[in-house]
């Protein structure tokens, strides 16, 4: 799903092959806020993970920014405690290593929530997507624009892998607090997106 060489698996290495095998997420939430000149300013993420086998103790999040000007300019953990954050600035990724607290039974559920500040970026972002390689129960992506640099159009798609054509792409609407959302239930392994215009008329 991720692609062969990714991005994902070069960043964590040795750690890859045994990538999150203890948990798995059931429902995440992002909310992504961009600024006045349309870059992605903050990233927050609630994570529901229920653990595949007892012993659990925490897990890793990685993080891609569109160009290597975003880059992580704090980090708030408010539901578990950073153990590490590592930024590859080759990769524009961030690893994240939360601790739940606590080792969890099998089948046990945790909540991990975690914010980004990032970096003004050369360029205005144009989307955000999140992969998934288990059956998510729910995701929710809520997209936050600036009052001065307001989008012309907004729409949800799917990619099966990372780099892979979107497809199933709808137009999304825009709400009078300068945002819109995707909700999706019932989430197949693969990539869901929202993507956004500037300055073109829908």
């Amino acid at each position: 799903m991720l692609g062969e060489d990714s991005v994902v698996e070069k960043a964590l290495g040795e750690r890859f092959r045994h990538f999150n095998q203890e948990t798995g997420s059931l429902l995440i939430h992002d909310v992504v806020t961009l600024g006045g000149t349309g870059t992605l300013s903050n990233i927050t993420t609630t994570n529901v993970l229920r653990a595949s086998r007892a012993g659990a103790d925490r897990a890793l999040f990685v993080l891609s920014f569109d160009d290597e000007q975003a880059e992580p300019v704090d980090i708030r953990v408010t539901s578990g405690r950073l153990g590490e954050a590592t930024y590859l600035k080759g990769l524009k990724s961030l690893v994240l290593e939360i601790h739940f607290g606590r080792e969890l039974a099998k089948l046990d559920t945790t909540v991990v929530s975690y914010s980004v500040d990032v970096s003004p970026s050369r360029e205005p972002a144009t989307h955000y997507e999140r992969w998934s390689r288990a059956n998510l129960h729910e995701y929710l992506q809520q997209v936050f624009f600036h009052p001065d640099a307001l989008p012309s159009g907004c729409r949800r798609y799917f990619r099966d892998q990372v780099g892979s054509p979107p497809r199933s792409q709808r137009r999304i609407s825009m709400n009078d607090s300068h945002s819109t959302h995707v909700l999706a239930s019932r989430c197949k392994p693969g990539v869901h997106g929202v993507a956004w215009d500037f300055g073109t008329t829908e």
